[in-house]
């Protein structure tokens, strides 16, 4: 065999083998979970939408406290129900966390997120995404979470037009930094965390027909002092002490009246 004969035959076995590695299947990582809103013992009926529920573009977080593997799973089918499927990567390990939002930081021991400070009124979809859930499985397959917090319902009717609303407790802090004891089931604002949560209401026109409903997320808590004002688009404001012991538990809906 000449030289040249040689050296393309060398050259072909290197490229076989070179392509036998290429196109060697790669190993399938992804896999579907279920993750359920646990509603069975929550009041969080919101109007006609229901139960708190998944939303379209939802993600929620999985952390292994064993192998300290952390993955988001992208919601892929069952928005507006309390049950959905999610796509993201397999995982290995005995005991799971799974948590929403995925800002939200979990190490299976604390969980620590931030309660919105501002809100708006008509974006319903906005008391679902604020809602912070958690749960914890031997099975990253299926699990469930529960809501670690409560809606405090306000139902405001009058005869003017609403420029802001503002939810205020002199006693405790309502938003912001909020820390949950996982084992314990725990739950304590951070020490940077608000008092006051402020609704944007630009536009809403209140009726003396018709109740508007301003939805609130709290702690869970009793509250003694909780107090809303209403400014109004003329500039003019008007402040409702709720002059009663509000109590907050995990899931509740709490509905008050207030009369402009």
């Amino acid at each position: 065999m000449s030289d040249m004969k040689k050296y393309i035959y060398i050259l072909l076995c290197l490229l076989t083998v070179s392509c036998a590695k290429t196109e060697r299947p790669a190993v399938d990582e992804s896999t579907v979970i279920y993750v359920t809103i646990d509603n069975r013992s929550a009041k969080a009926r919101l109007g006609t939408s229901g139960f708190v529920a998944w939303q379209a573009g939802d993600s929620i977080a999985v952390f292994n406290q064993e192998t300290k593997q952390r993955e988001i799973f992208k919601l892929h089918s069952g928005a507006g129900m309390s049950t959905a499927s999610f796509d993201g990567r397999k995982m290995e390990g005995e005991l799971f966390y799974a948590y929403y939002p995925v800002t939200a930081k979990c190490d299976g021991k604390t969980f620590k997120l931030s309660l919105p400070v501002q809100v708006e009124l008509g974006v319903p979809v906005q008391i679902f995404n604020s809602m912070p859930l958690l749960g914890v499985s031997t099975n990253p397959s299926e699990i469930t979470v529960n809501q670690l917090c409560g809606i405090l319902q306000l139902n405001v009717s009058g005869t003017e037009k609403l420029k802001s609303v503002k939810l205020e407790s002199v006693a405790k802090a309502i938003a912001g930094e909020m820390l949950y004891n996982v084992e314990r089931g725990i739950a304590a604002m951070g020490a940077t965390a608000s008092h006051i949560i402020i609704m944007d209401a630009e536009g809403t026109e209140l009726s003396t027909y018709r109740s508007t409903p301003l939805r609130f997320i709290l702690p869970p808590s009793e509250y003694t002092d909780l107090k809303v004002t209403l400014y109004m688009d003329s500039g003019l404001s008007r402040t409702f002490p709720l002059n009663e012991t509000v109590q907050i538990t995990p899931g509740s809906l709490i509905e008050k009246e207030i009369t402009k």
